[in-house]
């Protein structure tokens, strides 16, 4: 292709462009070169100006790829005199941003909720807090707990100004009001009783945005399985401390001697202010609308957040001020010293709160440009991608509001692509084009950023990507030996053991060059934070993101809710979260629907059940939207479209018509390549047997011929790690049991050394890769390769025991699978790793390529306390003693809930006479999700605290990291120095010394600590990774206490300390 290149910069900035383009391309004019240039070579030339580039610097480059034409490609620097099309402007006007009403009322209430957000502080109570103690050695009052939090008070004289007049003698007659001393306060009671239930008007959405900016209501009912009736002020009051009538609950609301309210609000127009805007804010917005209210406290409230976050950062102490608003320490200095005139305080966070809101309409935020945007809309002439292409017009076509899009495309049918394509199809072209692309797991993650940098051709200038992990993303961005242009695997699958626990500050791999606007890096300070906000694209975890739907975590609620607010989402494998996890997620869903954003849910196995919840909460967050906008709620039902690569697209109203929709894609399929077969197991010891047995059977029925041999490549997929490990040593310890047989075998599972799992993840993923060279597959591994050509035996079967990771995010191909049963959509998604490339037709053939076992390991335990485990029947994991999958007490076998043969495909899940396990799975899905939805529904719950505790991302599993340590052969805790912001390892005093176990016979892919860590180093030949980081291990903080530890051929073994 041509490029060409025209320069607009100024001053030095032009000298310093010259001096770079000249290096690459012909000068045709003053400011203009021109070349021919590969792709590579032009991403050279953009990094090199970008290096130099200052404000003074804009140089476009324009592209001919002799298909389209010429086209503008990138600008670095100013890019304010182009449109999106590379036009020029000679002169430009800028026009204001536009600002939908309902955020500029929003903005008006987050300023009135700033001026008024501290009134709590006044009393001598927290004055004294502010001051060190005086006496040697004593702590300061800061150190001790208040009766009553300065948030709750400053609601109720909020509330007695409303009543008694807003001026500062009423505000000093409220505390009197409340002074137990003064006979002020008849009840004690009367402090404890929540403001309000639901908002009704601008006085409450203002009472709730003062009481709530540090910390939500809490649930006043002590039934946790149940939405709270009412909210509890147990976050914000001390029962016991107030009620003991102490001197310091007399200070509670005491003013200290000798100040004066009146005095310290006399030349302050913060009173005046609040009057004139509430006013405003009665005659244009609506009473009785909680849905209504909701939204635009939801935006207030955050806006709040970050303006008192921003403003209590500053340096400003007044020794004159009367009260104060808080303390800082001085650079150098070892005492705090009193901070910010409690007046100025208010003033400027109701001014900064009132400028913040306007944030949440996205107007500085940059989109996807031009040339990406055309690169998505691009139609393909690969037949079997063509099915993209269809569904993009009817989605372009139809989508006139806000839409619900269901992709539920086959395996291997390319639904990452797909999903952005379909996004930007559906996008409102009067905003710019913003996606977040949010993954239960970094594998997919990563492998999405991948793809829509190498497939889609998505620019720097487009693509930010964010995991909780720094090694993980080196790992994955080495470029192995092996690696080639197949390897880039489909991340379209699920995986239970590589989730993260992040939030918006931590953040690695932002590759994203653009320019941060102003407010959000005013509001984030940290760089890296502002580019995953600013970003036109962002590949993240969900953790990243889930703040968004969290009220409660107040400042990194907010900042998550700026990226939601203004882009849209999609949310693929949805279907691969615990049922308390995915209430999680549809928060996120409701509150991007609230600012009417489209929504893109991706997966092969999603469920009706599932579907009906996302159906239900984004057009309960549409109702809130329509009512932002002063639309008729009941007429904005958004449009819900279904699409599939074997049937046309459609318009969909419910989860009924949905399952009527996914059926019919099940069963179009061209031809059937999973045979399943249901194996009765009657005890452990039988299970253990029929894992080995069955793995010789279907060696026998699928395997690739070598000369006279007969090898192939199996997968026995168990519940969790400890069954895991146990299984592989008893299938290792039989491996010469069948005639002529021999059996190698490794065990792939989450809790192992970094090193060793990504070299094992390597591995498998060269020989599993079949969409070349199926039939000698182990050829693509030295050790394979030399493991067939060695063994003397007619039968080689390699076999991979695993846990649900490989349920996700590999791209493999095995000859046959073993499943231990859990969920339907467990069992479908591992039969996917089956027969997946080569796609042999089955359709002739009786003979399985998987075998279902009857039931779960742990049930078939002789001890009835290991029958409760979660684990022990099919289903998803319920934590709460809810039974499915049975009658009555009795487990039902998988024999009695599916065909006992037959095929494995999604029309188990979706036909009319779909089978029991998959109406068992909804039954559990559907209990635990029902309160969780029944709390969206009610405008109320998410004011309290109730179901972000109930309903969380991840559990609340205390983990550590450990460095084992090769030399030492010890493990080590990983701590944080704060002085230089390093890890540094720390000697573990529990576990002592864990040496190495000898690698024994019959396995593969399985090495050493040491020689994991050198082979690795040695494929990155020169890379960033470090030793250290190669030897990490998490445990869960209970695996590392009291246990005995040790490092096994298969993984890192945990045993109770005996």
């Amino acid at each position: 292709m041509h490029a060409l290149f025209i320069s607009n910069s100024e001053g030095s900035a032009l000298k310093r462009t010259r001096s770079v383009l000249d290096r690459y391309a012909t000068r045709i004019g003053a400011q203009t070169w021109e070349t021919p240039i590969t792709r590579e070579a032009l991403e050279e030339i953009q990094n090199a100006l970008k290096n130099k580039a200052t404000k003074n610097m804009s140089i476009a480059c324009y592209i001919n790829d002799f298909t389209h034409g010429m086209k503008l490609a990138w600008v670095v620097g100013n890019r304010n005199d182009y449109d999106s099309n590379g036009r020029y402007a000679m002169e430009t006007h800028q026009k204001p941003p536009y600002i939908p009403y309902y955020i500029r009322l929003a903005s008006k209430l987050a300023k009135t909720a700033g001026y008024c957000h501290d009134f709590g502080k006044i009393p001598l109570k927290f004055q004294s807090k502010l001051v060190p103690g005086k006496k040697k050695g004593a702590p300061p009052e800061s150190s001790q707990k208040d009766p009553v939090r300065h948030e709750w008070l400053s609601e109720r004289m909020l509330t007695y100004m409303l009543t008694h007049g807003l001026s500062p003698d009423a505000l000093e007659a409220g505390f009197n009001a409340l002074n137990p001393m003064s006979g002020g306060r008849k009840s004690k009671d009367a402090m404890v009783v929540p403001p309000f239930r639901h908002l009704v008007t601008c006085q409450d959405a203002l009472k709730f945005c003062v009481v709530s900016h540090h910390r939500l209501f809490s649930s006043a009912s002590t039934d946790h399985d149940a939405p709270p009736e009412s909210h509890g002020a147990y976050n914000h009051v001390d029962k016991k401390k107030y009620a003991d009538g102490s001197a310091h609950s007399v200070a509670q609301y005491q003013v200290k001697e000798g100040a004066s309210i009146t005095e310290a609000f006399s030349k302050t127009e913060i009173f005046n202010n609040v009057e004139r805007i509430l006013g405003e804010l009665q005659e244009a917005t609506p009473d009785n609308d909680p849905e209504y209210w909701h939204g635009l406290a939801l935006i207030a409230r955050a806006a709040l957040i970050l303006a008192d976050h921003e403003v209590s950062s500053q340096e400003n102490p007044d020794k004159k001020a009367i009260f104060h608003a808080n303390s800082y320490r001085p650079a150098g200095k070892t005492k705090s010293v009193l901070n910010q005139n409690l007046v100025w305080h208010l003033e400027n966070v109701g001014e900064t709160a009132g400028r913040y809101a306007a944030v949440f309409s996205g107007y500085e935020l940059p989109g996807i440009q031009h040339n990406d945007i055309e690169t998505l809309s691009q139609g393909t002439d690969n037949k079997r991608f063509k099915w993209q292409d269809t569904a993009a017009a009817f989605i372009r076509e139809n989508s006139d509001q806000p839409s619900l899009i269901f992709n539920i495309a086959n395996t291997g049918a390319g639904k990452t692509r797909a999903n952005m394509k379909f996004a930007e199809a559906a996008r409102d072209e009067r905003h710019p084009f913003r996606v977040t692309s949010a993954f239960n797991l970094r594998t997919l993650t990563l492998q999405t950023r991948d793809a829509y940098k190498h497939e889609l051709g998505l620019s720097d200038e487009a693509l930010a990507c964010i995991v909780g992990d720094e090694t993980t993303v080196k790992l994955h961005d080495t470029k192995w030996a092996s690696d080639d242009d197949e390897g880039w695997s489909d991340p379209q699958n699920r995986e239970k053991e590589d989730a993260e626990d992040g939030a918006m500050d931590v953040e690695y791999n932002v590759a994203w060059q653009g320019r941060i606007p102003g407010t959000v890096a005013e509001i984030v300070k940290n760089e890296k934070t502002g580019k995953l906000i600013a970003a036109p694209t962002l590949v993240c975890t969900m953790d990243q993101i889930i703040a968004a739907g969290e009220p409660g975590r107040q400042g990194i609620h907010a900042k998550a809710l700026t990226r939601i607010v203004s882009s849209d989402l999609i949310l693929d494998e949805i279907d691969s979260y615990d049922p308390k996890a995915l209430m999680a997620v549809l928060r996120v869903v409701h509150t991007s629907a609230i600012f009417g954003r489209n929504i893109i849910v991706s997966s092969a196995t999603l469920p009706p059940i599932l579907a009906k919840a996302l159906i239900s909460v984004w057009r309960q967050g549409l109702r809130i939207h329509a009512k932002l906008n002063r639309k008729n709620a009941d007429d904005t039902t958004g449009n819900i479209f279904a699409i599939a690569d074997r049937v046309a697209p459609a318009i969909i109203h419910d989860a009924d018509e949905y399952r009527v929709f996914a059926h019919d894609n099940a069963s179009s399929a061209d031809r059937i390549t999973k045979r399943f077969r249901i194996e009765g197991v009657i005890n452990q010891e039988d299970f253990l047997n029929k894992s080995v047995k069955c793995a010789h059977y279907l060696h026998s029925c699928n395997h690739s011929a070598h000369g006279d041999k007969r090898v192939s490549i199996g997968l026995v997929r168990v519940a969790n790690i400890k069954q895991c490990l146990k299984v592989a040593n008893y299938i290792r310890a039989r491996a010469d049991s069948a005639p002529d047989s021999t059996v190698f075998v490794t065990a792939y599972h989450s809790k192992e050394i970094i090193a060793r799992r990504a070299l094992k993840e390597k591995s498998l993923d060269l020989i599993l890769n079949r969409k070349k060279d199926s039939d000698t597959w182990w050829n693509n591994s030295e050790e394979t390769r030399a493991i067939v050509e060695s063994t003397e035996t007619r039968n080689i079967v390699f076999i991979v025991v695993a846990t649900p990771v490989e349920e996700v995010g590999r791209d493999h191909d095995f000859d046959w699978a073993v499943i231990e049963p859990s969920s339907i959509g467990s069992i479908i998604q591992t039969a996917g790793r089956v027969n997946r490339h080569r796609r042999l037709d089955l359709s002739q053939s009786d003979s399985p390529n998987i075998i279902i076992l009857d039931r779960a390991y742990h049930h078939l335990s002789s001890d009835p306390k290991d029958k409760n485990k979660i684990y022990s029947q099919p289903g998803h994991r319920i934590r709460d003693g809810v039974k499915t999958h049975c009658e009555g007490d009795e487990i039902l076998p998988v024999s009695s809930m599916m065909p006992s043969s037959g095929v494995i495909s999604t029309s188990l899940i979706f036909s009319d006479d779909r089978c029991r396990f998959a109406i068992e799975d909804e039954r559990g899905i559907e209990y635990v999700i029902q309160g969780g939805l029944q709390a969206i529904q009610d405008n109320f719950s998410w004011m309290n605290d109730w179901m972000y505790k109930k309903f969380r991302l991840r559990d609340e599993l205390s983990q550590i990291s450990l460095r084992y340590d090769i030399k030492e052969e010890k493990l080590k805790w990983l701590t944080f120095n704060v002085r230089n912001g390093k890890s540094e390892a720390m000697e573990n005093d529990i576990t002592g010394r864990v040496p190495e176990y000898e690698i024994p016979g019959n396995t593969f892919f399985s090495w050493g600590v040491e020689d994991a860590v050198q082979e690795i180093m040695k494929m990155n030949g020169g890379g960033d990774i470090k030793e250290d980081d190669l030897t990490r291990l998490s445990l869960e903080l209970y695996e590392a206490t009291d246990r005995d530890i040790s490092i096994d051929w298969a993984g890192v073994v945990v045993e109770r300390d005996k």
